[in-house]
């Protein structure tokens, strides 16, 4: 499982970065859009150093993620390997991008609930609603009182510079 999940990485990049790729992809949109919306896709060149960096910091997100999630089935008493754990999670998230509720309620459940098949349901409830509050409703009020912290931070730099010049 993770040699197929690197292998899709290592696709996905090299398709991203394709010239090739995003003139199909272009074409392919203006096919489905019959003509009516002019949309183009354009690769734009990175610094190789930079995709490095970046590419690294997603697989630091990603594995902290991972190793939360783990620690979350574990705190409900769920006693399934690293790599159950982490998969599950994965395929619930590729779930969650298709818009058929909000925040993804149900179809994480649904998710854990056929892929955990075996473990008592109200254990694997309990994780999903902990990834629920900590993953999405945390991120999010973390997230608020960063942006909000750093608007402030900004809004004190310019009103000192802004004294500054009188």
């Amino acid at each position: 499982m993770v040699f197929a999940g690197m292998g899709m990485i290592v696709m996905g990049s090299v398709l991203l970065t394709s010239a090739g790729f995003s003139q199909w992809v272009s074409r392919f949109l203006r096919q489905l859009s019959a003509g009516k919306i002019a949309i183009e896709i354009a690769v734009k060149k990175y610094h190789a150093g930079k995709m490095i960096a970046v590419f690294c910091l997603s697989l630091l997100g990603n594995a902290f993620s991972f190793i939360s999630c783990y620690f979350l089935a574990r705190s409900v008493g769920i006693d399934v390997s690293f790599f159950t754990v982490s998969g599950t999670v994965a395929i619930a998230g590729l779930l969650n991008l298709l818009p058929v509720t909000v925040m993804g309620l149900g179809t994480r459940e649904l998710v854990f609930l056929k892929l955990l098949a075996g473990l008592p349901h109200a254990q694997i409830l309990a994780f999903s609603g902990l990834m629920l509050f900590v993953a999405q409703i945390g991120g999010a009020l973390i997230a608020m009182i960063l942006g909000h912290s750093i608007l402030l931070g900004l809004k004190i730099q310019r009103t000192d510079s802004v004294a500054k010049t009188l």
